[in-house]
C-alpha cells in the first residue's frame, strides 16, 4: 500500500523514503544481496517509479539490474503485493 504521495518526486527521493519506510541503509537497497526485506524494498520502489512515468530501461539504470526484464518482473510482483 502507497502510504506517500508519489507525484513529481525526484526517484532518488522515492528511494531514500521507501529506505526509511522499510528501515534498511541506502547502500544495503544498491547492493546484491537479496535478502527478504531488500527485494521487498525493491519491488515497492520499482511500482513507485514506474507510477511516476518512468520506463524500465530507466529504472534498470537507476537500480543497476543487468536488464530491464528484471525491472518487468519485479514490477509484476510487485502489483501483487499490492505496493
Amino acid at each position: 500500500m502507497i502510504t506517500f504521495d508519489v507525484m513529481y518526486k525526484k526517484p532518488r527521493k522515492i528511494i531514500s523514503e521507501v529506505c526509511v519506510k522499510r528501515g534498511i541503509l541506502l547502500e544495503d537497497f544498491f547492493s546484491r544481496r537479496r535478502d527478504y526485506e531488500l527485494v521487498h524494498a525493491r519491488k515497492e520502489a520499482i511500482v513507485l517509479l514506474k507510477k511516476q512515468g518512468l520506463t524500465f530501461s530507466y529504472i534498470g539504470r537507476l537500480l543497476k539490474y543487468k536488464d530491464h526484464t528484471s525491472v518487468m518482473y519485479h514490477y509484476k510482483k510487485g502489483l501483487k503485493n499490492n505496493f
